[in-house]
């Protein structure tokens, strides 16, 4: 509902929520997909933090690493998205951009854990995906100004 004298964003005018939460379900269910296929071979020590030099450095229980975190996290960027619809369209560009990131970095994580993937693929993620979400945020802030 709009004040007097308010005028409504544009970019709310062509922004379809259940897109974007549809887009952000998608690496939700495939990490879950991933998860059950590779249950039996994670670990109950499970690494959930790196260092520099990509060695892990903070180690959970299995369920807290594999579910806990990565499920509390990634559903609090779907809930932010479903309020983002009182703000500019791209923040909901970026929060979908952080939920791929998100998913990409949790399921590294869990291969990882079962010794599929080197420290330095998950070091690599987590760096590259830090700088292109800036570097997205970064775009976004040029354009509106």
């Amino acid at each position: 509902m709009l004040l007097k004298g308010e005028s409504m964003d544009r970019s709310l005018l062509n922004f379809d929520l259940k897109k974007h939460v549809l887009i952000q379900t998608i690496p939700i269910i495939a990490y879950l997909i991933l998860l059950l296929i590779l249950w039996d071979d994670i670990p109950e020590c499970f690494a959930i933090h790196f260092n520099f030099e990509g060695l892990p450095d903070n180690y959970v229980n299995k369920v807290v690493g594999t579910i806990g975190i990565p499920l509390t996290i990634m559903l609090t960027v779907l809930i932010l998205t479903n309020i983002s619809y009182k703000y500019p369209l791209w923040r909901s560009q970026i929060s979908t951009l952080i939920q791929y990131l998100l998913a990409l970095t949790f399921s590294l994580t869990l291969l990882f854990n079962v010794g599929m993937v080197s420290r330095m693929v998950v070091l690599f993620c987590a760096i590259t995906g830090t700088i292109a979400i800036i570097f997205k945020v970064f775009l976004k802030a040029l354009k509106i100004k």
